[in-house]
């Protein structure tokens, strides 16, 4: 009897820690995290220092691009490869063509721009308030580093 009452103590003290973890993770997770997909998203991974950059997946709600930023303090700078207009939706395997060759170690912005008046043109490069970087349900904007090798 003794032995029995213990197994269910044992039991109710590992279900009662399960749920508390559960819980604690629940807290931490950012709003909006749990059980919801961004309309936005941008894959890239490392890759050897060529004349392009290789996209893997890109999401976009909304027309836009992908823009090749070189990294400059620590922060995206000069534009250096632009995809042309993308329709929304889903997109796999896009290579970037890039203006200069990067070398090994130098790392990339890869990121998304929306085509904010909808002309289908790329006008950042000449005015950086027109075809603005897209921003995701959590305020920040979408995209990944790419370190060449």
């Amino acid at each position: 009897m003794l032995r029995n009452l213990l197994w269910v103590v044992l039991v109710l003290l590992v279900a009662w820690g399960i749920y508390a973890l559960v819980q604690k993770q629940r807290a931490q997770a950012p709003q909006g995290a749990m059980g919801t997909e961004s309309a936005y998203a941008v894959v890239a991974g490392d890759q050897p220092a060529e004349n392009q950059v290789l996209v893997n997946a890109a999401k976009l709600p909304t027309p836009g691009f992908v823009l090749v930023h070189k990294m400059e303090n620590n922060a995206p700078g000069k534009v250096i490869g632009a995809s042309p207009l993308l329709v929304a939706g889903n997109h796999m395997g896009l290579p970037i063509t890039l203006t200069e060759t990067p070398k090994a170690g130098d790392l990339l912005y890869v990121m998304l721009h929306n085509d904010d008046n909808n002309n289908g043109t790329l006008e950042y490069i000449n005015d950086p308030s027109q075809d603005t970087p897209a921003v995701d349900e959590q305020s920040q904007v979408v995209m990944t580093i790419v370190t060449l090798q």
